[in-house]
């Protein structure tokens, strides 16, 4: 994975991970290049990654990150409670 080969060097200094949200959209012409001067996300995966980040600190608080319901995770219709 070339995109994440820098982070593998923060690794050897302490624990981590690394995840790529998808942001592109074929349907809303969302689909150009990291770097190209037409890149662009969709707004609407941005809950997608919050998520995400909130589940990793919940599960370093001691909790089970995927054990939540919806009504307990702000956001979480997005994930399956089931990861």
């Amino acid at each position: 994975m070339a995109a994440a080969e820098d982070f593998a060097y923060f690794l050897r200094q302490a624990p981590g991970a690394f995840a790529f949200v998808g942001a592109g959209n074929v349907a809303r012409g969302i689909v150009a290049p990291h770097h190209a001067s037409r890149f662009d996300i969709d707004e609407s995966a941005l809950p997608i990654g919050a998520e995400l980040l909130v589940r990793i600190a919940l599960g370093n608080r001691g909790h089970s990150p995927f054990s939540y319901n919806s009504g307990q995770v702000p956001g979480s219709r997005y994930l399956s409670p089931k990861l």
